[in-house]
């Protein structure tokens, strides 16, 4: 969540470390989190049924980023069309800006109103994820309390049908 306040708070002229570091931090976050987030998952459910419940979550994890990522991803397009509307060149100019070839033959007077786009069209993309963040946390508040060890054995062990098929 840290990484995503950083986000939205930057501006054009936030150094370049800040977003590294904000990705970095977002990295290390989710690295040590999935992991734990799996087990607690597998921990709530049967022997039996542990592959089902990781692959649900695999999939749902996978469906959530994806439906995200294209929301947001359509929200900057609309955004950014909206704010090069009033830039001279519109969509034509803005595409030189990816190359740094064709962005160093840009005057200062094109170039400031296309990084105000690229910079406009960001921040609602950003405040976005930063809620995405804040909705997650709160969803892990209704996880329930307890450790894993203290589940009742039946639920780890494998059913004793299943353990005999597995011996033959």
């Amino acid at each position: 969540m840290t990484s995503m306040i950083m986000c939205a708070l930057m501006t054009r002229t936030t150094p370049v470390f800040v977003p590294v570091l904000a990705m970095l931090s977002r990295g290390i976050g989710l690295g040590f989190t999935v992991t734990p987030f799996m087990v607690a998952v597998q921990s709530a459910v049967g022997f039996r049924e542990r592959a089902t419940v990781t692959a649900v979550s695999t999939f749902a994890r996978s469906l959530g980023g994806t439906f995200i990522v294209t929301i947001l991803s359509t929200w900057m397009a609309f955004s950014l069309a909206s704010e090069l509307s009033g830039v001279s060149g519109g969509v034509e100019t803005a595409n030189k800006l990816l190359s740094p070839l064709e962005r160093r033959t840009l005057p200062p007077d094109v170039l400031a109103p296309l990084h105000g786009a690229v910079e406009a069209s960001l921040k609602p993309v950003f405040i976005g994820m930063l809620v995405v963040a804040l909705l997650a946390f709160a969803t892990s508040l209704l996880f329930p309390r307890g450790k894993a060890r203290d589940v009742t054995p039946e639920i780890i062990e494998p059913a004793p049908a299943a353990a005999a098929n597995s011996e033959s």
